[in-house]
């Protein structure tokens, strides 16, 4: 079963609008953009500079939500001002708080598989309990977005593309809203 794309106002210049926000130009733009937002600068005025700069219009309504998503984000991760989000993907994403809970469970497992890795919220905690820790999401932007994150928060990460295997196929899963495999799992304590 195929699930429908989310409406995005970006629609087809989505990927390459990521890829000119991910790069240096980019995040000079979203600085500028956290600076005027920062003063108390409205949507309005800040995209009457953005003109005046020279930034294409659709660069610049990208870089603008890029900003407010970080905003929101803020709720969830303390360095959201570093990171970059998609809005679905920010929703399923996994707060610091219940991240560290989760991943203190899996402090003395040598390698982490994290299965459905979205834009890397479970991964930035995972990767200070373990030695190894793998994102894997299906998307190439979740992949992309996992990526820059976790670079971002200094944490160097091995992401690949592809689809996660069923329970099936895994085993010494633990379950949650990400699959986590641990290769070669320590005696885990009970919750009770």
């Amino acid at each position: 079963m195929q699930v429908s794309a989310t409406f995005s106002p970006f629609a087809g210049d989505e990927q390459l609008l990521y890829e000119w926000i991910i790069g240096q130009s980019g995040q000079a733009w979203i600085e500028l953009i956290q600076t005027s937002f920062a003063r108390g600068d409205s949507i309005p005025t800040v995209r009457k500079q953005l003109d005046k700069l020279g930034l294409e219009s659709i660069n610049a309504r990208f870089a603008i939500a890029q900003v407010q998503l970080q905003q929101r984000a803020a709720r969830k991760f303390s360095g959201a001002a570093k990171m970059l989000f998609e809005s679905q993907l920010l929703e399923q994403a996994t707060d610091e708080r219940i991240g560290r809970y989760k991943a203190d469970r899996f402090r003395h497992a040598p390698r982490i598989i994290d299965y459905c890795c979205g834009l890397g919220g479970d991964l930035l905690n995972l990767l200070t309990v373990a030695s190894s820790v793998t994102g894997v999401d299906q998307s190439p932007l979740a992949c992309k977005l996992a990526r820059f994150n976790c670079q971002a928060n200094q944490r160097a990460v091995e992401i690949e593309q592809k689809n996660a295997p069923s329970i099936r196929q895994v085993s010494n899963v633990t379950a949650g809203f990400t699959l986590i495999q641990i290769a070669e799992p320590p005696a885990v304590e009970p919750l009770i």
